[in-house]
């Protein structure tokens, strides 16, 4: 799950325009690294019924920049597997690499619009999600 735009400016302005674009979505920013240009968002969570995704957003800014999704469902463990007094967890997390359409497009959509106002051109290809 990942998009890219061309690049408009040079890396760092780029990457500081899209931190302050993210940052208008209310996301916000876990760890900055200006020699690596790239950065992480903290966890935001998109809710679905009985499955809530927890997300991350990886952002680089190199020859393109690059927003990658990083994503876990949350799934509850069936009747039968829980016992109150176990000390396991009853909610489990897997790591997700497939998240539906419709999720990503809740998530990116935003994110393509805010960057087109500030010129900055979606880069499509076969291997990414087209809108």
């Amino acid at each position: 799950m990942v998009i890219n735009f061309n690049l408009s400016n040079d890396n760092m302005t780029s990457l500081y325009d899209i931190q302050n674009i993210l940052e208008s979505l209310d996301y916000e920013i876990d760890y900055f690294d200006k020699t690596d240009k790239t950065f992480t968002t903290k966890t935001k969570i998109v809710n679905r019924f009985l499955r809530p995704i927890s997300y991350t957003l990886f952002v680089s800014s190199n020859d393109r920049i690059t927003i990658t999704i990083d994503s876990e469902v949350q799934i509850f463990k069936r009747a039968s597997n829980i016992s109150f007094g176990n000390s396991q967890k009853q909610v489990i997390k897997n790591s997700s690499n497939n998240l539906n359409v419709d999720i990503q497009k809740k998530i990116f959509n935003p994110i393509i619009k805010k960057m087109n106002k500030k010129g900055y051109d979606f880069f499509d290809n076969n291997n990414y999600i087209t809108y």
